[in-house]
């Protein structure tokens, strides 16, 4: 029951901190978009941008964005898989 909720929210949250990782967002961050705007673009660029089923973390709770990062969340996805 709801698995495919908590799928949704657990994927959607590990795309967004590995787009982070990737710097694709970093360099919007660093720029005059605001975090979340960005965030919100990167969503809708992977297809997870669903009102109903929002990531589990947003991106102020990656707080590793933004210095010495290791981009280790997504990896947890991968555990459920196996």
């Amino acid at each position: 029951f709801n698995q495919g909720f908590a799928t949704t929210e657990y994927l959607s949250a590990a795309l967004l901190d590995l787009r982070w990782h990737l710097r694709e967002g970093a360099a919007a961050a660093a720029s005059a978009t605001p975090v979340l705007d960005t965030e919100a673009r990167l969503l809708k660029e992977e297809g997870v941008d669903f009102a109903p089923v929002p990531p589990r973390y947003r991106s102020p709770y990656f707080s590793h964005m933004m210095g010495d990062y290791s981009a280790g969340y997504y990896a947890y996805i991968w555990s459920e898989v196996l």
